[in-house]
């Protein structure tokens, strides 16, 4: 289920001034997890908030992952096909695949969040079973 939609951001938003701005971490409680890619910084951010950062492990200077690192890695990308398929919900959208007309630009938030509202309502990303 998508429980958090940013603001919409121009082109050039850089992940760390997205989070910033968006003010998506203080959403979070005292040693919540927070998921990012490999190029995500907000180390600092999560620092300070006492949040824990879930990053994939780097592959350093050609030395191949620990076997842990690459279970780590096994279990992030488990998790991390769940986030994929709530984003693929709301790509369906035409209107948020498109380049927006200007006359639309200021209902873009609102249009996101009716998307993402949507995208809730239909089929669940995972079966009942695994509840």
């Amino acid at each position: 289920m998508i429980t958090f939609l940013s603001p919409i951001f121009g082109g050039r938003a850089s992940d760390k001034k997205i989070v910033s701005d968006s003010k998506v971490l203080d959403k979070c409680d005292y040693g919540d997890g927070v998921m990012v890619d490999k190029g995500f910084r907000i180390d600092q951010e999560c620092l300070v908030r006492n949040l824990r950062l879930i990053r994939p492990p780097f592959v350093k200077k050609q030395k191949p992952l620990t076997k842990a690192e690459a279970l780590q890695c096994v279990d992030i990308a488990a998790a991390r096909v769940h986030v994929e398929r709530a984003i693929k919900q709301l790509r369906d959208f035409d209107i948020l695949n498109e380049q927006v007309s200007g006359h639309l630009v200021p209902y873009m938030n609102s249009i996101l969040t009716v998307c993402g509202a949507l995208a809730n309502l239909m089929n669940p990303i995972l079966s009942a079973e695994r509840f």
